[in-house]
């Protein structure tokens, strides 16, 4: 965890929650911010979309512990279920992949300790292995011990060294959820997955395995690079990038010069030929110190593209050199009038940017505001939205707010039910950005 990700907790747990406890806040916090790399014959978890807690979860936002708010509980009850786990609680790649055919239906069940817990399908398009399911508990949920329980491997072998887990509650008792999976080698394009449950404080101790068929479900484009750019005492080289319809695969090495000293804390945005950021979902890597250097190499994966650009930018930044003013400051603006394209509600970020609400719905069951993020780094500060009413109570939304159009940077969220004439207060922080190092970024050229 970086200083940045330190400070961010560290006045999170000084903070009240209304509606969710510190556990859940910590995890928003850290959103879209990514963990460190884990050393070779060391694999750690690691975790989608945020460098997080050892337990790598994070669960939409709503739920964490085994805890969920009364008053979101009620909300949860009223929102209905419709469709595959992916395309309900995955992100744009997910969803995507869903619309176009390319996830395999599984619907295998196994009873675990508490409940139930069914796979419903699998996404394997050559970069990621997603497997989606439904855990629905006897008792409330407590998805952080649940996740503990659970290993993966294929052909009989365990042989993934990160896990992530990601999802959305349904209610009090249920829970669609994400297992997305990194391997340790290269995997083949059809195999058994194997799914390991053990329960080590149960009385027999019993393990339970589930096989499941995967075969990979969309075509890929290899591009391999090998293009280089030094700065200081840091060497980026861009090894290699592959599109597919679910997902954009990078692989980056960096060198740093000198182990000994403190080395950034590299992150990487991938920017195409339109000038567009890609949503990065997942980072993770692994490194080795051959001569007395520094070597990391840097698996991300990214929303998938539309198409297949003519360059891609690959920009490094840092988050280990920021400074975060204490406390962190919270900017609200008041609604008048509904919002709209052409007259939006903004809020101010501060250095990160800021927020244009530009449409609220008020449902019987749910209140949906739609709205886009501003700045150099949109999809690491979109999360971060709450609604206040007259008494100053802030609600945080019931699920992790949703990529609408990744182009235009557009979100939405939803929050439980609000009356139309009731008094509205947008309310979010001023958050700092990243050090971008622009000295070594790297224009890719991608040979069709």
């Amino acid at each position: 965890m970086n200083r940045f990700e330190q400070k961010i907790k560290e006045l999170s747990v000084q903070e009240k929650s209304v509606e969710l406890p510190d556990v859940v806040r910590e995890r928003l916090d850290q959103t879209l911010q990514s963990l460190p790399v884990k050393k070779r014959k060391s694999p750690i978890m690691r975790t989608l979309l945020t460098g997080s807690t050892a337990a790598a979860l994070l669960i939409g936002g709503t739920i964490a512990a085994g805890y969920v708010s009364p008053a979101m509980a009620e909300t949860l009850k009223k929102v209905p279920v419709i469709g595959s786990v992916f395309e309900t609680a995955g992100d744009y790649g997910l969803k995507t992949a869903n619309k176009k055919g390319l996830t395999t239906a599984v619907n295998q069940e196994i009873q675990v300790s508490g409940g139930t817990f069914r796979v419903s399908e699998v996404l394997y398009d050559g970069n990621r292995l997603s497997v989606g399911f439904v855990y629905k508990s006897k008792d409330k949920l407590d998805i952080d011990k649940l996740f503990h329980h659970f290993s993966f491997g294929y052909n009989g072998k365990r042989s993934f060294s990160g896990m992530g887990l990601s999802g959305d509650p349904i209610d009090e008792h249920t829970f669609n959820g994400i297992f997305n999976l990194t391997p340790e080698t290269k995997l083949p394009k059809e195999f058994t997955l194997n799914l390991f449950y053990t329960d080590k404080k149960a009385s027999d101790n019993k393990e339970i395995k589930l096989d499941i068929p995967v075969k990979i479900s969309s075509k890929k484009k290899v591009y391999t690079i090998n293009k280089s750019k030094s700065a200081k005492d840091v060497t980026v080289t861009v090894k290699k990038v592959t599109f597919t319809d679910a997902s954009t695969e990078l692989i980056v090495e960096t060198k740093h010069r000198d182990a000994r000293d403190r080395f950034p804390s590299l992150q990487f945005m991938m920017i195409d030929d339109r000038g567009i950021i890609i949503q990065r979902l997942e980072q993770s890597g692994s490194s080795v110190r051959p001569d007395g250097n520094n070597v990391i190499s840097h698996k991300l994966t990214f929303s998938p593209m539309k198409r297949i650009p003519r360059y891609v930018i690959v920009k490094p930044v840092d988050s280990s050199g920021v400074k975060v003013k204490l406390p962190i400051p919270y900017n609200k603006v008041k609604m008048d009038d509904l919002p709209t394209i052409e007259k939006p509600v903004i809020l101010s970020q501060g250095k990160a940017g800021s927020l244009h609400i530009n449409r609220v719905e008020f449902l019987p069951n749910k209140t949906v505001v739609h709205y886009q993020a501003r700045g150099k780094e949109p999809f690491d500060h979109f999360h971060d939205l709450q609604l206040q009413d007259a008494a100053g109570k802030k609600y945080r939304p019931i699920k992790l707010p949703k990529v609408e159009n990744p182009d235009t940077y557009s979100f939405v969220a939803e929050f439980t039910a609000w009356k139309k004439n009731e008094p509205l207060t947008f309310v979010t922080r001023e958050l700092p950005l990243n050090i971008h190092r622009n000295d070594l970024a790297i224009k890719v050229p991608i040979q069709k």
